[in-house]
């Protein structure tokens, strides 16, 4: 009779550590596909929230470059935010949207392809009429330049919400 309960107790302790067994494989196994994609996170899509906050910065800054120079009687300052100021904004924009296209094709996201590419699209009349205002501003075209800021501030209002 021991050693029919002594079979039970091994058997027993068998399946028990083959269950151990089990549970450790898969833990590291769960453990290093966590692992994998906290790496893609890190990599891509915190650099791709950090190049969004850049281009909000940027909005911000087309929206206030277009009052200046809509409400500005300085005219120093009208052709400065006309002429490199806002070049550089926009310069600034279409670097970061390569950069931003580079991040998310090598994320192979294409839902994320398709948000990148409807927000670029929104941002070019902003960009378009910004370079239309410095047109304008180079030519002293006051009333040009502030019938643009109208919707230049509209885009740039409802592109930051």
């Amino acid at each position: 009779m021991r050693k029919h309960i002594g079979i039970k107790v091994i058997t027993l302790i068998a399946a028990l550590f083959i269950l151990f067994v089990l549970n450790v494989g898969l833990r590291s196994y769960t453990g290093s596909a966590t692992l994998e994609v906290l790496g893609t996170v890190s990599e891509y899509y915190i650099a791709i929230e950090e190049a969004n906050k850049d281009m909000t910065q940027y909005v911000g800054e087309v929206r206030l470059y277009s009052n200046i120079m809509a409400m500005t009687s300085d005219e120093a300052t009208f052709k400065g935010i006309a002429g490199e100021t806002s070049t550089t904004v926009i310069e600034n924009m279409e670097a970061t949207f390569v950069r931003l296209h580079e991040l998310v094709e090598a994320t192979g996201d294409e839902e994320l392809f398709v948000a990148l590419t409807a927000y670029e699209e929104a941002c070019q009349p902003l960009e378009d009429n910004l370079m239309a205002m410095s047109e304008a501003a180079m030519q002293n075209n006051k009333e040009k330049v502030v019938e643009l800021n109208g919707t230049t501030y509209a885009t740039a209002s409802a592109l930051m919400e």
